[in-house]
This record gives C-alpha cells, sequence and structure tokens, in this order.
C-alpha cells in the first residue's frame, strides 16, 4: 500500500480535516471500522450456517445424481470457506482493537441492529441466508479497487473479457439483490472495505499530522495477543524473498492477532489485514520483497464460492425457509429492529432465541471485559482474570454454533411450519461495563442466571433427545462458572474493602 504522501486511492472522509484532529478523525474510523468487521462476522456467520437449510443439504435424496452430489460437496466446502472468512473477520475485529488501546481510546464492540444508519457500512446490515444476490454484495464489499488486473496475471485461464464479463456480473447481481431488498442504489450501492482502511492507513502513516506523542505507552499490558485468540489458528508470517506459499486448504484460517507498542507496527498489521480482505493476488505468488505473502484472500474465495455457484447450476436462492432478520418474540421495545424483521413467534423456538441473543451478550461482555483486563497477576500474586475470561469466550463461541443450528432446524411461526428460525444475534441494549472489575463479573452472573431460566423451560418441555443431552451439559458448565465467578467476585470485594 502506498505511503500518505502518495495516497491517491479511493478513500471515505469523515468529520471537517479543517476543524477535527487527525488523531479524532482516526478513532472514529478506527470505530466504523470494528462495527463494520463485527457486522461482516456476523453476516457471512449466518450465511455460513444457513447452508444447511438448502433443500439438497436438508433433504438429499437417496439416490442422488451426479450433479447432485457434487453441488451437494460444493456447498459443504462454501461453508467452510465462508465460516474461515468469519474467523478471520474475528481477527481483523480484535486488531482493531488493539490499534484503539494504542491511540488511548476504549474497546468498541458495538456494530448496528436493525436497519443500518452509517454511509460508510458496504451495505445496510441484514442477516440473511446465502443466496447469489448476497454473495456477490460480499464479493463487491471485499472487492479491491482493480481486481481485473491482478486476476489476469494469476494464470487461472481468464481472459480480460472473461473478467470483465465475471465482473458486470457480479455487479449485475449486486444491483438486483439491493433492489429487491427495496435499498437505495448511488451507483454501485456499496462502500468497499478497503477504502475505509485506505483513509485509516492515510492518517497513521502521517507523523507530522499524527506525532509520535499521540500513542500511549500504557496499553502493553491490554495488547491482545495472538497466543490468546488465534491460538488454534496460524498467522500470516513475513517470509523471504523467492518463497513458494501453498495455497490454503478448504476452510482454513489465517487469524490476524497483531500486538502493537509503535506506529509502525500498527501500521503493518492493518496492511495486513486490509491485504487479507481485499487482495487480488494468488496465493501461490511468490513475495517481490520480505513481507507476507499473498493469501487468498476474502475478496478471492467469494469471488471463487460465486463462479462455482454459477457454474454449477445451484439456484439463486435455495434457502428461502430461513428468514431475513430474525428476531426474539415479543420484540423487546427497547433493542427491537425498525427495519424489516421477522419475529420468532413459535414457543418453543422464540425461548432458543432469547437463549441465544443471552449467550451473545455474555460472549461481547467477556470479550470487553477481557481486553480490558490488563495481562498480569493482582498484587496479592493470584493470576489475573484474563486468560479465564478469554477461555470463557471460546467457550460461547461453542455454543452460539450449537443454538444456532438448532434454531435453523426450529419452526419459526407454529409446530408444523415449514419456514424455519435462525439466530437472531441482536444486539444487547447496552454494552457499557462497570467500572469496578468485582461488578463485571456480577454482570456476568446476571447473565448466566437469565440464560439457566430459559435453560430450566426449555428442558421442562423436552422436545429432542439431542437438545437435552445439550442443555443438561450447558446447565453443569454454567453452574461451574457461576461458582467461579462467585468466588472472584468475593475475592475482589475482599481486596477492595482492605484499599
Amino acid at each position: 500500500m502506498a505511503a500518505a504522501s502518495t495516497y491517491d486511492r479511493e478513500m471515505v472522509q469523515i468529520g471537517d480535516p479543517s476543524i477535527t484532529a487527525p488523531r479524532e478523525r482516526l478513532i472514529r474510523l478506527l470505530r466504523i471500522g470494528a462495527a463494520i468487521e463485527h457486522a461482516l462476522m456476523v453476516e457471512y456467520i449466518y450465511a455460513a450456517y444457513s447452508i444447511d437449510a438448502f433443500d439438497e443439504m436438508a433433504s438429499p435424496p437417496a439416490t442422488p445424481t451426479p450433479d447432485q452430489t457434487r453441488r451437494r460437496d460444493a456447498m459443504l466446502r462454501w461453508q467452510q470457506e465462508i465460516l474461515a472468512i468469519a474467523k478471520e473477520e474475528m481477527g481483523h475485529l480484535i486488531s482493531v482493537q488493539n490499534v484503539l488501546m494504542l491511540l488511548g481510546a476504549p474497546v468498541t464492540l458495538a456494530r448496528e441492529n436493525y436497519p443500518w444508519d452509517s454511509r460508510l457500512f458496504p451495505f445496510e446490515f441484514q442477516l440473511e441466508p446465502l443466496s447469489r444476490g448476497s454473495l456477490a454484495c460480499y464479493v463487491a464489499a471485499e472487492m479491491p479497487e482493480d481486481w481485473v488486473t491482478p486476476l489476469q496475471a494469476t494464470g487461472d485461464g481468464m481472459t480480460p473479457e472473461d473478467i470483465e464479463a465475471l465482473r458486470q456480473q457480479v455487479l449485475a447481481d449486486v444491483k438486483a439483490h439491493l433492489t429487491a431488498q427495496g435499498q437505495s442504489i448511488s451507483g454501485l450501492g456499496i462502500n468497499r472495505v478497503g477504502s475505509l482502511f485506505n483513509s485509516i492507513l492515510s492518517i497513521l502513516e502521517d507523523r507530522e499530522a499524527l506525532p509520535d506523542s499521540e500513542f500511549v505507552d500504557y496499553a502493553h499490558d491490554l495488547q491482545a495477543l495472538h497466543a490468546e485468540w488465534g491460538r488454534y489458528y496460524p498467522m500470516p508470517t513475513p517470509l523471504p524473498v523467492g518463497t513458494k506459499v501453498k495455497p490454503p486448504d478448504v476452510g482454513e484460517a489465517l487469524v490476524i492477532v497483531a500486538p502493537m507498542s509503535t506506529r509502525d507496527q500498527a501500521i503493518a498489521a492493518l496492511k495486513m489485514v486490509a491485504e487479507q480482505g481485499e487482495s487480488a493476488k494468488s496465493p501461490g505468488e511468490t513475495p517481490s520483497t520480505e513481507e507476507v505473502p499473498p493469501q487468498l484472500s476474502h475478496f478471492r474465495r467469494f469471488l471463487a464460492v460465486y463462479k462455482e455457484w454459477r457454474d454449477l447450476g445451484v439456484p439463486e436462492a435455495p434457502a428461502n425457509k430461513v428468514p431475513v432478520n430474525p428476531i426474539e418474540a415479543p420484540a423487546d421495545p427497547i433493542r427491537g429492529g425498525q427495519g424489516p424483521v421477522t419475529p420468532i413467534t413459535d414457543a418453543r423456538s422464540s425461548r432458543w432465541a432469547k437463549l441465544f441473543n443471552v449467550r451473545y451478550q455474555l460472549l461481547l461482555a467477556a470479550l470487553a471485559c477481557s481486553l480490558e483486563t490488563p495481562r498480569r497477576a493482582d498484587t496479592t500474586g493470584i493470576p489475573g482474570l484474563r486468560g479465564p475470561l478469554a477461555h470463557l469466550c471460546f467457550g460461547e463461541m461453542y455454543n452460539m454454533k450449537a443454538i444456532a443450528r438448532i434454531l435453523l432446524r426450529s419452526p419459526l411461526a407454529a409446530p408444523n411450519d415449514p419456514n424455519r428460525a435462525g439466530p437472531p444475534f441482536q444486539m444487547p441494549y447496552n454494552l457499557t461495563l462497570p467500572q469496578a472489575q468485582a461488578d463485571r463479573l456480577r454482570a456476568l452472573r446476571d447473565m448466566l442466571d437469565s440464560s439457566e431460566k430459559l435453560a430450566g423451560w426449555l428442558s421442562k418441555y423436552p422436545d429432542d433427545p439431542n437438545e437435552t443431552q445439550y442443555l443438561t451439559h450447558l446447565r453443569a458448565i454454567d453452574g461451574e462458572t457461576r461458582r467461579w465467578l462467585d468466588q472472584q467476585i468475593t475475592r475482589l470485594s475482599i481486596a477492595r474493602g482492605q484499599e
């Protein structure tokens, strides 16, 4: 990516540069970037899980034809690829938090509910099943400013005419999809994520406008580490000139969680994030300098799925039984969406939806609490809370996966309704954490108490032995977590009283 003095690529503007301080503009852009990464991660997860409801996945024929087998195998690959992208978006979200903390700004995990209201987002936030139209939107959101020339150089057999025809087809599908949703279209109708990162990097690289004194030296113990958040997945690393790079396996995620204590480290991390999102390079290309080698970017991955979808003749909307923008019912008047939403009104499904939202709230609260907790032992020598809180986050990711798949098998409005429910991913009405650590843990305990009430009702009226087994396991683990929280609250309260 070019230096600040030569930035002539597409960028976005926020605030009046003649009035707003560069640091303030940078923090605003980073907060928007974090919200976009969070929103895309959730949308991609929802789209990936909706593949389970594709007709050929949910009700496979007893004796499939070769074409049906090829489509089903492709759908399984698509699900793995999209989930891998979502995991990488999680790394992007956490890396942006590291930049915010380096600037002395607070952590932000907010994103929009329905509807979307930022002109800088790629498109209106919407949970929807995967379709060819939504897939085209994902391609366009992640695409680089110029993707025809790099694709032409990858040697995959496409002529310039083929590439341009593919680009025009993607944009036509985007326009048709957004028009069908009633979204206003201005030009393409999608803001590229890359243009936002161009703007962020242009400020970071301007050493005159943003002096080194704007970077704090007390955030070291708060910086998220790859060992904490990306421990199950490799991180891209620089390689010497001439190194041949093996393309990643299907569904393989390379999670970027980059700690930083200097401007240069922040710039390097965000360039890596931007490259992973929008690069049009081939993962087999050899680096011309010692750099992080080209990966299979989100743009390339989505484009490959789009091409295969088109070539296999998969219907444009094969998961039409999965709702758009599902919400728990009755809707929370404080938190409820104002845009087009689909209430989950079946009594049992609605409680599963509420349980999913409680676990989502618990994940976000535990993540924020962990990121804002220093990585060190307290004055008593007892190990800090950061590690256990991160462990709680990983547990919640698995819980949300299990509940999401239960919802996608559950009826939307009545026991015999062929339409399915879906994971609502509704944001809590408040993400602000208390100041005292003991009070933060009390808030987590309150969420476990809410979960227990819902799980108790669902267990009281069993419907499926697998669901009953899951609820039994969930309640047992929650009991252990609650006891641990009680112990820590007591310890912290005693320590505070002795101060």
